[in-house]
């Protein structure tokens, strides 16, 4: 499926945008949404976009995300990547992971069109089994859906706004960070984290 458009807004920005979505049988679902903005007058152009894969369900159990086979490992349920640039040489882009055992996983890029370029990864890891309330919610083919928090009745829709909610079940979390500059052969690196449980 592919949907594109074309507005023309009030500030006199032109404004493209399209979304596809491509579905294999007991394979990835991918979904895709892209917008293109640009002024002439400015000399201004931007694009960004974001491009998510769901994985289909093999043993996970839909009373308790936590359930599957203990000799396979984690499953992942969604990944993705999303991006944006423009024509100042600026660039930002971020890929993440997201797997049923509570594990999130991100790498970053940004450059910031001046010659300074940061790379940061981080995880985190949240404790789906003492969340009692937690469910997943997956469709008819077994692709993610939400997260449900069943005692407050309220949805998830990723991962990342599960651990934000409800950050009083994280294991640990960690982040690494280096930056740099082309001109230059100096860079900084710091890394930091916390162990919640021991």
């Amino acid at each position: 499926m592919t949907i594109e458009g074309k507005h023309l807004r009030n500030d006199g920005q032109e404004l493209k945008f399209g979304e596809y979505g491509e579905e294999h049988v007991g394979g990835i679902r991918l979904i895709e949404n892209w917008q293109e903005l640009s002024k002439e007058e400015d000399n201004y152009w931007e694009y960004k976009s974001e491009k998510i894969s769901l994985y289909p369900k093999k043993l996970i159990s839909s009373a308790h995300p936590s359930l599957e086979d203990p000799n396979e490992p984690p499953r992942m349920v969604r990944s993705g990547l999303k991006d944006f640039k423009n024509n100042r040489n600026y660039y930002y882009a971020e890929q993440w992971e997201e797997y049923i055992d509570g594990t999130l996983l991100k790498k970053m890029v940004i450059d910031n069109g001046f010659s300074e370029k940061t790379l940061e990864e981080s995880g985190t890891k949240f404790n789906v089994e003492k969340m009692d309330s937690l469910a997943i919610n997956l469709d008819n083919c077994g692709y993610f859906i939400c997260f449900l928090d069943k005692e407050n009745k309220f949805e998830y829709k990723s991962l990342e706004s599960l651990i934000e909610k409800n950050k009083q079940y994280l294991e640990y979390e960690y982040q690494n960070s280096t930056n740099s500059k082309s001109n230059s052969k100096d860079f900084s690196m710091t890394k930091k984290g916390k162990d919640y449980i021991n």
